[in-house]
């Protein structure tokens, strides 16, 4: 106060009016004043003027003020934005449902190999292709209706390569109960897709090589039985016939019967053999 009376003194003032600037929320964002070097009343003129420029006064702080908020509410996003590992991003909902990237944080760009400038101010299906764009504001407008978090899982091709993930949005509504903002994040799971892609295919080599492996045995219990049954069976009766031979020889009997059924068998033994080279073959063709 005393400063503010020697201020007076300097200038030699002799009157003052003092115009308080009020918010549209009632706070009080300071002082507006008139200085005078004569005892004199405002005119009904300069009262009006006086009120015009306090009226002014009130628009430019509010918005000045406003527009500080905004940008610190920004930094703050930003701050928590790009302390995750996660993808993240914040949207803009404008007039007749349109949806604009108002910010991403760092691991969106890295993602994505998009760039800052690609993304933020753009609509979301200028950045997002065809056909995941139609998906997601699909799904923006269902979170927005059912005014609750929504997960979906989506696939996406960027610069970057083809990307899955899990995305959550989560709608934001001001104090008159409409949507302004959707904040969301995605979990990239396109390693773990990739991971999962590889094991099924694995899986299904496995599958394969054990159906492969079953089809062998089967073919190896079928030339076991063929050898011991079809093999056997000629082999013995020419070893018997030989047998035979050698003793009627002994005795000296005729032994061209004989021969003939020892033919006989070692045509049968060379037609089995046959058969089962070729099954031997096809064995190991599996």
């Amino acid at each position: 106060m005393e400063q503010h009376i020697e201020i007076i003194k300097d200038f030699d003032l002799r009157s003052s009016w003092s115009y308080p600037i009020i918010n549209s929320k009632d706070v009080l964002l300071g002082t507006f004043a008139i200085y005078h070097k004569t005892v004199r009343k405002l005119s009904k003129e300069e009262e009006n003027s006086v009120d015009r420029i306090r009226r002014i006064l009130v628009y430019v702080m509010e918005r000045k003020l406003a527009e500080t908020e905004a940008r610190l509410q920004r930094e703050k996003l930003e701050l928590v934005f790009n302390s995750t590992n996660e993808v993240m991003f914040l949207i803009d909902i404008e007039k007749e449902k349109s949806f604009r990237f108002s910010t991403v944080n760092k691991r969106f760009l890295e993602v994505t190999k998009l760039s800052r400038e690609q993304v933020e101010g753009k609509l979301v299906e200028e950045v997002i292709p065809e056909p995941s764009s139609s998906l997601v504001l699909s799904k923006y407008k269902e979170a927005i209706e059912k005014r609750i978090p929504l997960s979906w899982d989506e696939t996406t091709n960027y610069p970057s390569g083809q990307k899955k993930g899990i995305v959550t949005v989560s709608p934001v509504f001001n104090e008159e109960n409409v949507c302004i903002n959707l904040i969301g994040n995605v979990h990239d799971i396109t390693e773990r897709k990739r991971d999962e892609e590889k094991i099924k295919r694995a899986n299904e080599k496995l599958k394969i090589n054990n159906e492969l492996i079953i089809e062998k045995n089967k073919k190896l219990k079928e030339i076991a039985w063929y050898q011991s049954h079809k093999v056997r069976s000629p082999v013995a009766r020419i070893m018997g016939l030989i047998n035979l031979i050698t003793i009627n020889k002994k005795n000296g009997e005729n032994t061209d019967d004989l021969l003939e059924f020892v033919l006989q068998s070692a045509v049968e033994l060379d037609e089995v053999t046959k058969d089962l080279v070729e099954k031997i073959a096809d064995s190991d063709a599996l």
